[in-house]
């Protein structure tokens, strides 16, 4: 967080003479987490991405953004674990357990940074429809934090009971590097805005073409929202 503070006074530092905006909004939208080395499998989750923002732009073709998204996804992963022995130590006794499942709920905020190039087409800015929207192309680099709920089922070999148990964490989660799309639409103070992204988590790489099921090493979302210029 403080990474993204501190680029983010420099970038306004820097621009300070050429300043021409600065703002804050909302933006809500869809997510989709894939995996790179497994694409044509398709969607692995879901989510519901919530992001608050800053914008700052120049008086010249450029835009800088801090922000910050949060969305859930979960993880099945019962497959890798089926006939593991687990022992537990109790009363003295170890009890040899079958683990029969193990569900993993990530609750994520990315802090981000982005960059941007306005590629607004000459051509809208004499349309009196669209000449108050501007299009930018940019590259964004973030960095999560997760709250991790990871439930486990084991079954006693002894018994043939099965066991739940719960494991909560808290840690940073993966970089994600990328390249995303920023409409916007500017109503006197207001605008409404919507972004289109894409991004790689680098870390993944090392084992993203292992066997095994899809891995969420990669997300697109879009989302909509609105902001206000100061």
């Amino acid at each position: 967080m403080k990474l993204i503070t501190t680029t983010l006074l420099a970038a306004l530092l820097c621009g300070s003479l050429y300043a021409q905006s600065f703002s804050a909004g909302l933006r809500s939208g869809i997510g989709k987490t894939l995996d790179v080395a497994k694409i044509n499998e398709g969607t692995i989750n879901n989510t519901w991405d919530k992001e608050l923002f800053l914008r700052y732009e120049t008086k010249g073709r450029f835009a800088f953004e801090a922000g910050a998204t949060q969305y859930i996804f979960t993880r099945n992963n019962s497959d890798s674990y089926v006939n593991t022995i687990i022992c537990f130590p109790a009363d003295d006794y170890y009890y040899k357990y079958e683990r029969v499942s193990q569900f993993n709920k990530y609750n994520v905020i990315d802090f981000g940074l982005s960059a941007q190039l306005d590629l607004t087409c000459k051509g809208m800015q004499q349309c009196p429809v669209l000449k108050n929207m501007r299009s930018f192309v940019g590259v964004y680099g973030s960095m999560g934090y997760a709250y991790t709920t990871t439930t486990y089922t084991d079954r006693s070999y002894a018994d043939g009971m099965e066991v739940n148990r719960i494991l909560e964490d808290k840690y940073p989660y993966n970089v994600t590097l990328g390249l995303n799309h920023t409409l916007k639409y500017t109503i006197n103070k207001m605008y409404i805005t919507s972004v289109v992204a894409y991004g790689i988590q680098p870390g993944s790489f090392s084992y993203m073409y292992w066997a095994g099921d899809p891995t969420p090493n990669s997300k697109l979302s879009l989302r909509l929202g609105a902001g206000y210029n100061f």
